[in-house]
């Protein structure tokens, strides 16, 4: 049996383009109505690159690194 990555290959077929924005809208009414919530991570001035590649790198991190120059 092939190995099958994503959508696709979970349930076979993929979902078109009506079906994935419906998902997205969905979504963001769940986030909206706080019973989806996101983690935005953190954000690091260029001068904290180090630190940001740390972050990064850890197992288990939630949320994003952002880095932002000027910050």
């Amino acid at each position: 049996m092939p190995i099958r990555h994503g959508v696709a290959g979970r349930y076979g077929t993929f979902p078109s383009s009506a079906e994935r924005r419906q998902l997205g809208e969905d979504i963001v009414a769940l986030m909206r109505e706080g019973v989806i919530e996101t983690s935005p991570g953190r954000k690091y001035s260029l001068d904290e690159i180090g630190e940001a590649v740390a972050q990064a790198e850890q197992k288990g991190r939630q949320g994003k690194v952002f880095l932002v120059p000027g910050k």
